[in-house]
């Protein structure tokens, strides 16, 4: 089982914020096991915390199964940005994702070639992490 979530604040603005990454690090540490998508590279607009909590913790060489997707995040991240967060989280654990209907599959594509990473990470993100996490 692969578990899928939104990660981040709502992009409607809601006050409450479920998906936090402090809360996600906890839930990966209670279920190692557990394979996860954390959308929106780990946290929509909460970036700062996704390194906090996520990035600066041993949670990552603890557990293979924890992946991150680039789900709408072009339009809150510049594409520098959005490189260097890849790089920190490592592009080995990116997934490609659109989060259609909000942002056009082939749109979000275009982003990922556009980004300063070499060939081997962007086809890494856009279709080799999915084919080595799907077994297929």
């Amino acid at each position: 089982m692969i578990l899928v979530t939104h990660a981040g604040r709502d992009p409607l603005e809601r006050q409450e914020i479920y998906g936090t990454p402090q809360r996600f690090a906890r839930t990966v540490q209670s279920f190692p096991d557990l394979k996860v998508d954390l959308a929106h590279l780990g946290g929509l607009r909460m970036w700062d915390d996704v390194q906090k909590y996520i990035l600066s913790s041993d949670l990552l060489s603890q557990s293979r199964n924890v992946f991150f997707d680039t789900a709408y995040v072009s339009f809150y991240m510049n594409e520098k940005d959005m490189a260097d967060l890849i790089l920190q989280i490592g592009s080995d654990r990116i997934l490609f994702g659109s989060d259609y209907p909000w942002e056009e599959p082939g749109r979000a594509a275009e982003i990922i070639k556009r980004l300063d990473l070499s060939p081997q990470d962007k086809d890494a993100i856009l279709w080799m992490n999915a084919s080595r996490l799907l077994d297929i």
